[in-house]
């Protein structure tokens, strides 16, 4: 009987950043169990879950390469987002009920207000850049495979169906002049990256148009909106865009290959016009251990 061990190491990923060509350039902390990496606005501090079971929202200072705790409850915490003014963080959490929608000051100062209750799990994944929308992942129906799209109104906190239908839809991300909703669906057979116009929902493109096998999953806008960038498989590809009154888009372009950890939001944060990217990977794998 052989007996195969990975160890606790197999739950821990590295925060990594890395050039276009995949160029190691730095690393954030230690391996530790992380998800959903959220880079500020002003680029200098990094909200990220950690922990397995239950994670807690911290907070990376960059410059002094020091970290705070952000929360501090039992419940799983997730998916931080940032303001646009970088003052306050969003995020999921099941304090007293199931997706829960909380949001609190970054300055660890005042205490979190509950802004929205699903009554089931959900995954936050973007906060608009006028302040007014959170865009989050609903399943209305248990079981059901269907995802759906929803936007939390936070002047009303009202919540509605965005992108909605018998095909899974989610990972919506706005490109930073709020003109273009980029997301995931399988509405093809499989997980595409697909744009369309915001907010009147008119005209969709698959622009993740390079022939893979496996999904793509995870689209994110260059901070200067001429790129966007999602995974396929252990592949970072980007594909460019050209601003304007329609949607272009180029050919997209396989830049490295790399191990990220699955999951909504896990993998990529991109900033500095697309000259860096920081990854949420899985280190090399250590010879396993046999037991005879």
């Amino acid at each position: 009987m052989l007996v195969h061990l990975r160890g606790k190491q197999a739950t821990n990923s590295v925060l990594t950043w890395r050039d276009r060509d995949g160029n190691l350039l730095d690393t954030i902390g230690e391996p530790g169990g992380y998800w959903e990496p959220a880079l500020s606005h002003d680029g200098s501090r990094l909200a990220i879950a950690v922990g397995t079971d239950a994670a807690d929202i911290w907070i990376y200072e960059l410059e002094r390469d020091s970290r705070t705790r952000f929360t501090f409850d039992s419940a799983d915490d997730r998916q931080p987002l940032w303001s646009p003014d970088d003052g306050r963080l969003a995020y999921a959490s099941a304090l007293e009920a199931q997706g829960e929608i909380w949001v609190r000051p970054t300055s660890g100062q005042g205490d979190a207000e509950l802004v929205f209750t699903a009554g089931t799990s959900i995954t936050l994944t973007d906060w608009s850049s006028d302040g007014q929308l959170i865009f989050f992942n609903y399943q209305q129906v248990v079981g059901d495979d269907d995802l759906d799209v929803w936007a939390l109104d936070m002047q009303t906190s009202e919540a509605r169906p965005y992108l909605s239908g018998k095909f899974a839809q989610a990972a919506a991300r706005l490109s930073p002049d709020g003109k273009w909703l980029a997301f995931e669906s399988n509405e093809s057979g499989k997980s595409e990256i697909y744009v369309q116009r915001f907010p009147e929902a008119d005209g969709r493109w698959m622009v993740s148009n390079d022939g893979g096998v496996r999904g793509a999953h995870g689209p994110v806008w260059g901070d200067d909106g001429r790129e966007l960038f999602y995974g396929r498989g252990r592949s970072v590809l980007a594909i460019p865009v050209t601003p304007g009154a329609g949607f272009a888009f180029g050919t997209p372009r396989t830049l490295f290959g790399v191990n990220l950890r699955s999951g909504q939001g896990a993998g990529l944060v991109v900033t500095d016009e697309g000259q860096r990217i920081l990854t949420n990977e899985l280190p090399p794998r250590g010879p396993a251990r046999v037991l005879h």
